[in-house]
């Protein structure tokens, strides 16, 4: 995953029309000469955006409906976060399921429904609501990116997401059939809260992660091929839901 990819990847993004990001409202092309000059953006931001792209991908498989919500009204390009904020200052992508409204954000502050706090996923899903109440978590995954991609996920950052996403999701009765629905029908590294990385497993157990409702991703977005080889159940590892996936 390189910035060509990145680049190449956002005409999933057209129906948003012209993008910009940060409070500076820079293009990507200034993001990618200040990622080449080693300021300000790192590697591992383009490779967040890269992962809401596939997330998008991945949600179009279950929705009825969807639309590109604008940061403003008035504005006719999209406003996606360099860092994390107030979600009504940035777009998102809506998508209806069952009559219910989804949004799906990019890193954006969530308020925890059990504990005072401030959080920002790189991607959640959430109950479709006014600005000032943010939405109730739904599902939510962290980017990691590996300047090697034999390096490993951190069992610190196993833990800390874990952390997040018991304060951030409150399994709520109401969004299950659309849990089940992502977990039955998504692409498998959006099937289930997690972490995704162009790197390797952490140290964790599977079987762990499976009882706290996350799942590991590994190999994400590195090739075609290993995507392709991911995603194919026939190449299932011993302690993984899939090679991609460590969730069992």
């Amino acid at each position: 995953m390189n910035v060509k990819q990145i680049e190449d990847a956002t005409t999933a993004l057209r129906e948003a029309g012209e993008m910009r990001w940060g409070g500076k409202l820079r293009k990507l092309a200034e993001l990618s000469e200040t990622s080449a000059k080693g300021k300000k953006v790192a590697q591992d931001y383009f490779f967040e955006f890269w992962c809401f792209i596939k997330a998008i991908s991945a949600f179009k498989a279950i929705e009825s409906t969807s639309a590109w919500k604008r940061a403003g009204p008035e504005l006719d390009y999209a406003v996606w976060p360099l860092k994390p904020g107030d979600p009504e200052n940035f777009s998102h992508y809506e998508f209806e399921y069952r009559d219910d409204v989804y949004c799906v954000h990019p890193g954006v502050s969530a308020t925890p429904h059990s504990y005072v706090g401030d959080y920002a996923p790189d991607i959640s899903i959430r109950q479709s609501a006014l600005p000032e109440s943010r939405g109730a978590v739904v599902a939510m995954w962290d980017a990691k990116y590996r300047a090697t991609i034999t390096s490993r996920l951190a069992r610190s950052e196993v833990l800390t997401f874990l952390t997040e996403r018991e304060l951030l999701i409150a399994d709520d009765p109401e969004d299950q059939a659309l849990v089940d629905e992502l977990a039955k029908n998504a692409q498998k590294a959006f099937q289930l809260s997690g972490l995704l990385t162009n790197g390797d497993f952490s140290t964790e157990d599977g079987a762990f992660l499976k009882t706290k409702k996350i799942q590991e991703v590994k190999s994400f977005g590195t090739s075609n091929q290993q995507e392709k080889r991911n995603r194919d159940p026939s190449m299932e590892a011993p302690k993984s839901t899939a090679t991609a996936t460590n969730s069992a």
